[in-house]
């Protein structure tokens, strides 16, 4: 294992150190934005914390059966849907415990969870370096042309900017691993979109009972995460979108509209591709099954940069390669990752209009 990672080392030195070069040209840029915006972080800014405030009553409004039934005859059709996602995660849960009870027993694993090994892809870990890096370039261009843009254009709205070169990025790495590839039916099947004449609901569905087989562990972590925040007083910092639901609602829904899809539908796609059809195979071929796992959920949660949701991401990571490795497809993993996301995002805006946001 050394003696291959010493001649990867020597083979790839030259993209290696242009992945270095970008490294250091992202976190000048970085510093220089901070110290010449000196914006506040989305948990300082005022509607955030208004947010916060409104939380805390709403809390505070729901201590009773009394309290709860006076806020359903204030506003019974959101209260009803607040309720109603309360109660699909706890169905959830417990779901999510009944069938890890069921995958238990062979027969039932036998007849209703196959598997289907997922077939072997021999990708060099330099095809994902090289991807990464020539990802890494496109994404200096397109920082630098968008930032250019808002000087030329100060009116233009630097949330919108920063949406926009999510969308273009999400699209971008999936064309680069094409590009690497080569494109043609064989290489964007080999990803994990040849069902190999399975249906489509068929694996839809069971992505849905995989995200019930990894609930009961994510919420188990997120509710001590939250216990532990609130013993210490720490204040996690919320993600960016928050900011955008929360100062765009109002004025720009194009924005609102935006945000969900790319989070809902178009980020989760294409970070299936990347995450598991790209990097679990290459690290697979290169350290095993289970390093390989691990190195792709940790990738995951790091891309993520939220150190207080890194062990939820992580795990949900992991229920992704697993899904991943037992179905054969991509299809399963980016249902559970677009009905996780949907989830979520539709429960906060539930919160956020039972708060009279």
């Amino acid at each position: 294992m050394i003696l291959k990672i010493l001649a990867f080392l020597r083979h790839e030195r030259r993209y290696l150190l242009l992945f270095g070069g970008l490294c250091l040209a992202y976190a000048f840029l970085s510093m220089r934005a901070e110290s010449a915006s000196h914006r506040l972080s989305v948990s300082e800014s005022p509607r955030y914390q208004a947010f916060k405030v409104a939380e805390k009553q709403l809390q505070a409004e729901v201590g009773t059966q009394e309290q709860l039934r006076q806020l359903m005859d204030r506003k019974p059709v959101v209260t009803a849907l607040f309720i109603g996602y309360t109660a699909v995660f706890a169905a959830l849960f417990f779901g999510g415990l009944l069938l890890w009870s069921l995958l238990l027993l062979p027969s039932f694993r036998e007849q209703y969870w196959r598997t289907y090994p997922l077939e072997a892809k021999h990708w060099p870990l330099s095809l994902l370096l090289r991807v990464i890096v020539h990802f890494l370039g496109l994404s200096l261009f397109m920082n630098l042309a968008l930032s250019g843009l808002v000087l030329l254009f100060p009116q233009l709205n630097t949330n919108a900017m920063a949406l926009i070169h999510t969308g273009i990025m999400d699209a971008a790495a999936a064309f680069i691993i094409l590009l690497e590839l080569g494109i043609s039916k064989k290489s964007i099947l080999s990803f994990g979109f040849d069902l190999k004449g399975r249906s489509v609901w068929g694996e839809m569905l069971f992505g849905l009972g995989g995200y019930m087989t990894v609930v009961p562990f994510f919420a188990l972590i997120l509710f001590a995460l939250v216990f532990l925040a609130q013993k210490f007083s720490y204040e996690p910092e919320p993600h960016p979108l928050v900011d955008v639901f929360l100062s765009q609602e109002k004025r720009d829904q194009w924005m609102i509209f935006f945000s969900i899809f790319l989070a809902c539908v178009w980020g989760p796609f294409f970070e299936e591709v990347f995450f598991r059809g790209l990097c679990y195979p290459v690290f697979k071929g290169v350290f095993g099954t289970v390093p390989a796992g691990l190195l792709s959920a940790g990738f995951f949660a790091l891309i993520h940069r939220n150190e207080f949701a890194f062990l939820p991401i992580f795990l949900l990571g992991i229920g992704l390669v697993w899904l991943y490795e037992r179905r054969g497809n991509l299809v399963a993993p980016i249902t559970l990752h677009i009905f996780h996301n949907c989830l979520f995002i539709g429960y906060f805006f539930t919160a956020k209009a039972l708060m009279g946001g």
